[in-house]
């Protein structure tokens, strides 16, 4: 529909900005991005013109291209005086930097976007904030307040019916009660997460359900559910071209995969894994998912295979070619 409305004359950038994040939610970047060019291109020192900057900035995060949506964060930063677009920027700094590890800061541009969010009255955009302040926390390692701002999070979602939203705090939820120990609560979640996603036609959001869910499964044992999830995470994201994610959904199909007994399989699958993160670069940034996923098959048994996943994370802090 959006495509045929263009094609019959709706080129306003009113119309464009609308476009650009309908193709963004639904995992078309590359028309979201060329769409928000456009956008800025006729819109330069707007309002609309900073949206579409700060809609280029999250699809460079989403495929794993971090430090160049924080430097064109931090761009545009500089020169807005607007304090919605300001929380906005904020906000998406703060994922991107979560992302990159620097979890401290990261908290720190989310708890200004909120206290933003909170002086303006809006409270989607304070619940948006609170949701992202709570993974924060979770990898800082304070479960239950993260989990508390979660909660705050989802109740608002509720009231305003956000079902995006309220499924993406589901997934962070049960993330965060993973990392307090309490499995089947998490598994719960996240599997109810998964279907409602998919009941809302939502598969990005189903995707990272469904990754978070088998790295659950893994921990329990249960390795053949978690790989037939892992691979359909994993094949979404590389469809939708999300780099970090389908490496994350890869290191967990290896690990169900071994666990399942297909040894071959496995390998193959971290081989693909490691060639991801080396050709984006990422191999040094993300080298403790490899550390993590080494320590599984060991103890699973499979020494050789963990010894190859260290080996290729050393290797990767040091190889100059990945600077």
């Amino acid at each position: 529909m959006t495509e045929r409305m263009m094609a019959h004359g709706g080129e306003t950038p009113e119309f464009l900005d609308f476009a650009s994040c309908v193709f963004d939610r639904t995992g078309r970047w590359d028309m979201a991005w060329e769409l928000a060019l456009r956008v800025e291109g006729n819109s330069q020192g707007t309002a609309l013109g900073t949206r579409a900057s700060i809609l280029r900035a999250n699809i460079l995060a989403k495929r794993g291209r971090l430090d160049e949506a924080l430097s064109l964060l931090d761009t545009i930063e500089w020169g807005v005086n607007d304090d919605a677009l300001l929380t906005r920027i904020l906000q998406s700094k703060a994922s991107a930097l979560r992302r990159l590890g620097r979890t401290t800061e990261a908290l720190d541009s989310c708890m200004r976007a909120g206290r933003l969010a909170h002086e303006m009255g809006d409270s989607d955009l304070r619940a948006q904030c609170q949701m992202e302040a709570g993974s924060i926390m979770v990898a800082l390692g304070d479960c239950e307040n993260g989990l508390g701002e979660l909660v705050k999070a989802r109740a608002t979602f509720e009231e305003s019916e956000k079902i995006l939203d309220i499924i993406r705090c589901d997934i962070n939820t049960g993330v965060g009660l993973k990392c307090c120990g309490r499995l089947e609560e998490a598994e719960d979640t996240l599997s109810g997460a998964a279907e409602a996603a998919m009941e809302a036609g939502l598969n990005r959001v189903r995707a990272h359900a469904l990754a978070n869910l088998s790295d659950l499964l893994n921990m329990r044992g249960n390795y053949r559910q978690s790989a037939d999830m892992a691979g359909i995470a994993a094949e979404t994201f590389s469809c939708l071209g999300e780099p970090l994610m389908e490496v994350a959904a890869l290191l967990n199909l290896c690990i169900g995969l071994a666990g399942s007994g297909e040894r071959g399989k496995a390998e193959s699958t971290m081989r693909d894994a490691i060639a991801i993160l080396k050709e984006r670069d990422l191999l040094e940034s993300r080298h403790e998912w490899l550390e993590e996923c080494a320590k599984m098959l060991k103890g699973m048994g499979d020494k050789g295979l963990a010894m190859r996943l260290r080996k290729a994370g050393r290797d990767g802090r040091k190889c100059p070619l990945n600077r």
